[in-house]
């Protein structure tokens, strides 16, 4: 099928939407390894636009916090962590902290890395303004840890599941706020929230809006005590403190086996939540109006089991095509405008890894399985789907550029794999299959013999299709969060987290590496 038709089968016939996916192929469909930010910058017309709320209009109430000693911090988030760091046949001895190291003498990659003290379990960058040029980036990670260190966080732990119904509470949790200066190329960690008193923490988002003022933003968390926490983040905030009371609390309707599991923002304004008990429920939220929103707007069940994550897709101005992931048979998705006509079920086999989407292709990235992903045009959900990678190792995270809408897929795995790959290829080429996909291994954690964690930084191609069964590996080679920069300065930055801590702040464009 030539390219008009491929357009059509999956867009309709929009001649609007032809002239700019053209133009997007013109520029972007060669890239296989480069990002170039100013492609970024030149299709941001074409991007997601955040709502902007002046800090005066803000109602939300500020987080109550209590400044702490550091020490009090980094005894409970032990974040010293020696690698050995590879290139070629050269190899260097490296001890990370909390403070960030720059490896561009080393491995002459313009990247950062630290060690945040704990199994960092989700990040994303604040979304801003597009026409800001000052090149400031906030980045919030999610980080648990133990009493006994990284040894507690694991799958059978009994407080880190959905109905976390254990008296004692050994787990620690905490939220990290990291800025990242695209200018300077400087990164520094602003503040450490410890949030223990809730659980462990699942899932951040920041609201898709940006402020001015000593804000930085309004970040929404999930806990394992089953409740979403709202946050005002401010730049005033100590550099180690604990929350004692957040700006917000939202719970399930009912008492026992319905904590709430997975949260998605609608709008700046409203979130849709999932419960242990397979129903979603959707808040408004006390941003700009002062009340009680403790009540929801409506409560339906979807699924007989557990809902393991929410993706709230915007198409068009004021229609979102949600998509749930539950633990039962299958996930499902709908139209906002229209649930009840408007649904395509089944959408895929359950997953446990959330789903991610491209803004200006309308792409949706899903997992069928753990060494599979697939993209979905979201004009046709119930048509199939075109694979992406089948790995030999399991898929444990992914992201594509919600804000932005550039081609590039990050792909980590439990065999400690950074993938990146120009997905759109495989669309806009004449050629058929999988044979103009060309993934690129950009990092790879090992163990070595003494259980040291190695880290691999030569380029590597893959196959897209490995003929390999996937198997089981380590869990401290695991890469368990990604996270690709959404500020039109910086946007070829991206920050991956593994379970062991590390972090890597990387920025790809080669304009950026001397």
């Amino acid at each position: 099928m030539n390219f008009k038709g491929k357009v059509l089968s999956s867009y309709g016939n929009n001649e609007q939407f032809y002239d700019l996916i053209k133009q997007y192929r013109a520029h972007w469909a060669e890239k296989l390894f480069v990002m170039d930010e100013s492609l970024a910058k030149k299709f941001k017309y074409a991007s997601r636009k955040n709502e902007y709320v002046p800090a005066q209009e803000l109602k939300i109430n500020d987080i109550k916090v209590k400044e702490l000693d550091s020490e009090f911090v980094r005894f409970r988030f032990n974040s010293r962590c020696p690698i050995n760091l590879t290139l070629g046949k050269t190899s260097h001895e490296i001890d990370l902290d909390i403070k960030p190291t720059q490896l561009k003498d080393v491995i002459n990659r313009n990247v950062f890395a630290a060690n945040v003290g704990g199994f960092i379990t989700s990040m994303q960058w604040l979304p801003d303004n597009l026409e800001r040029e000052d090149g400031v980036s906030y980045l919030a990670l999610g980080v648990i840890s133990g009493e006994k260190g990284l040894s507690e966080v694991n799958a059978i732990n009994p407080e880190l599941n959905v109905f976390n119904n254990v008296p004692q509470k050994n787990i620690q949790s905490s939220l990290q706020i990291w800025k990242y200066d695209a200018r300077s190329n400087q990164l520094e960690l602003k503040s450490t929230l410890v949030t223990s008193d809730f659980g462990a923490v699942a899932d951040i988002q920041w609201a898709p809006m940006y402020t001015d003022g000593d804000v930085i933003g309004v970040l929404g968390c999930v806990f394992k005590n089953g409740e979403i926490h709202l946050l005002k983040i401010d730049q005033t905030f100590p550099e180690f403190g604990v929350v004692l009371e957040p700006s917000c609390r939202l719970r399930s309707d009912k008492k026992g086996s319905s904590n709430l599991t997975c949260f998605s923002f609608v709008s700046a304004d409203k979130i849709l939540s999932g419960t242990a008990d397979g129903y979603i429920m959707e808040f408004d939220l006390p941003l700009r109006d002062k009340g009680d929103f403790s009540q929801p707007n409506y409560k339906t069940f979807v699924s007989d089991g557990p809902i393991s994550s929410i993706v709230s897709v915007p198409v068009t101005t004021g229609e979102h095509i949600t998509i749930i992931n539950g633990q039962a048979y299958r996930g499902i998705a709908f139209s906002s405008l229209n649930p009840l006509v408007d649904i395509f079920s089944p959408l895929s086999e359950k997953s446990t890894i959330k789903p991610t989407y491209n803004y200006i292709l309308q792409d949706v990235l899903l997992a069928h399985n753990p060494e599979n992903s697939n993209i979905y045009s979201l004009r046709s959900l119930q048509d199939g789907s075109s694979a992406m990678l089948r790995l030999d190792s399991h898929i444990t995270t992914f992201k594509l550029s919600e804000t932005l809408g550039h081609p590039f897929m990050l792909t980590g795995t439990d065999a400690g794999d950074i993938i990146l790959m120009n997905y759109t290829r495989k669309f806009f080429s004449s050629r058929a299959g999988n044979k103009v996909m060309a993934p690129l291994k950009i990092w790879k954690f090992t163990l070595d013999d003494t259980n040291s964690i190695s880290i691999s930084a030569d380029y590597e191609k893959m196959e897209v299709e490995s003929p390999i069964q996937a198997s089981y590996m380590p869990w401290q080679t695991m890469i368990s969060a990604l996270a690709w920069n959404e500020n039109v300065v910086g946007s070829s930055v991206y920050a991956a987290g593994t379970a062991t801590g590390i972090l890597l702040v990387e920025r790809l464009d080669p304009k950026f590496q001397n």
